[in-house]
């Protein structure tokens, strides 16, 4: 694949369309699309040899979810899980495009491992929790689906774990239909890769990376804790303190 900037014309909203806000995957809701890219080649010490390249999308997070500071102002929880299942979302009609173009979404089941930080009045989370996850496939006009994922995020791929911090999203009323209550990751950067519990290592585009990874963008968890485990992020979670929390569901209604 080429390193250049593309532009969909037949289907200009990239995976965080109307997913969240339209249907269950409510992932997406707290994101706005931006110009999808073409993944090009890897960067130093970037995806492990025989890793596959998905198609990279650019997001804007509605909600900062940069810093452990915005974990803790907008997340309800943060959990170091493992994606143990996965649900296809196909595009509803008014997502496709004439040609046949359209998103194909993920819902992940993830099973929590353990509790790295909790708010005070935090909603309960049980063991396993379904959310949408970034990144799907993308169905072009002859039948033929490429993957898809989000810069600066995991795919949250089967088989992988993960640091997710989590916030849940109450029902909600849209044009008249109800949309019901989801836990999803608070944005973009919010879910960090962490295979046998060091941070940094696993899955993270679509790609296997190693903790000494320089695909990590400079100030995000994921970079300023790559190699650390788990219990060091717990501690800087538990550091944070009390901070203004953010609301990340504003002007909810539950259509009744």
């Amino acid at each position: 694949m080429s390193n250049k900037v593309t532009k969909f014309t037949k289907h200009p909203t990239p995976p965080l369309a109307v997913a969240a806000i339209a249907c269950a995957v409510t992932v997406w809701a707290l994101t706005m699309p931006t110009s999808p890219t073409e993944a090009g080649a890897a960067p130093e010490e970037g995806p492990l040899e025989g890793s596959s390249t998905p198609r990279v999308y650019s997001a804007l997070d509605v909600v900062a979810s940069t810093t452990v500071t915005d974990w803790v102002k907008a997340a309800d929880h943060v959990v170091a899980v493992s994606v143990i299942g996965e649900e296809r979302v196909p595009p509803g009609r008014s997502e496709t495009s004439p040609n046949g173009e359209g998103m194909v979404d993920r819902l992940v089941t993830l099973r929590v491992i353990n509790f790295l930080w909790s708010a005070d009045e935090a909603e309960p989370l049980g063991k396993t929790v379904t959310a949408g996850a970034y990144g799907g496939w993308f169905r072009l006009p002859n039948g033929v689906e490429e993957e898809t994922t989000v810069k600066g995020s995991p795919r949250l791929e089967v088989g992988h774990d993960y640091v997710v911090a989590l916030a849940h999203r109450p029902a909600l009323c849209l044009d008249g239909r109800r949309i019901e209550a989801s836990w999803a990751p608070t944005g973009t950067y919010a879910s960090v890769p962490a295979d046998q519990g060091v941070i940094g290592s696993g899955e993270f585009e679509g790609v296997s990376v190693a903790a000494t990874s320089k695909s990590f963008e400079q100030g995000t968890v994921v970079s300023e804790f790559a190699g650390a485990k788990l219990t060091d992020l717990s501690r800087e979670l538990a550091l944070v303190g009390r901070v203004e929390r953010t609301p990340v569901h504003a002007n909810a209604s539950t259509c009744e």
